[in-house]
């Protein structure tokens, strides 16, 4: 894929557009870097289902998996499906940079994975750049600004808060403090329900 004939910005692009679809986009680099952790992420995900199905991850087997530990423990008892549902969302991210889009969430599921993915982009390695051969891509002074992405692409960032409580005095730590503190959308059970202002993505 060519992210830097898809995602280059010329002086002109809008910085403030009233489209969210003409939002501005990542850079190349970050494209590329964002579509590498995505990548990751949908094949252990995809591991972690073949190996344990709908098994509960739980304190005590949570280092046989390779992704799904790592989400909140309030989703750790969701089953296959929900699971297959998860992959979806960071499979159509991944379609979103594979067709030169911004790749902006439509539900929480989109949210927790592509925020996690932007986690992950600040700590890969240079070693991890060349294999990806992202150094090749043109450079750009705001590739090192993963906080503009963020602003860019997110709506709000409250999903911060479900995906690392103790920076947010830990009150999202169980099922019953999500339920008791946050709003119905951050349940694992909406994760999946397209926000009001956005247009549901076709086949799911």
């Amino acid at each position: 894929m060519d992210f830097a004939a898809m995602f280059w910005q010329s002086p002109e692009d809008p910085e403030d557009p009233e489209n969210a679809d003409d939002l501005e986009r990542p850079t190349p680099r970050q494209a590329a870097l964002l579509h590498g952790c995505l990548g990751v992420m949908s094949d252990e995900v995809g591991l972690d289902i073949e190996w344990h199905g709908g098994m509960a991850v739980t304190f005590h087997n949570r280092e046989e998996w390779s992704r799904l530990s790592g989400l909140p423990i309030a989703t750790w008892r969701q089953k296959t499906a929900w699971r297959r549902r998860f992959r979806a969302c960071i499979d159509d991210l991944i379609g979103d940079l594979e067709d030169g889009q911004a790749p902006i969430p439509r539900c929480v599921g989109e949210e927790v994975a592509l925020r996690l993915a932007i986690e992950e982009a600040l700590h890969r390695g240079e070693e991890e750049l060349r294999a990806w051969e992202i150094d090749k891509l043109p450079a750009d002074p705001l590739d090192g600004d993963w906080d503009l992405v963020v602003e860019t692409l997110f709506q709000d960032v409250d999903v911060e808060e479900v995906l690392w409580p103790d920076e947010h005095e830990g009150i999202w730590e169980t099922p019953e403090m999500i339920a008791l503190f946050h709003p119905a959308d951050y349940r694992p059970a909406a994760w999946f329900e397209w926000f009001l202002n956005v247009e549901p993505r076709l086949g799911r």
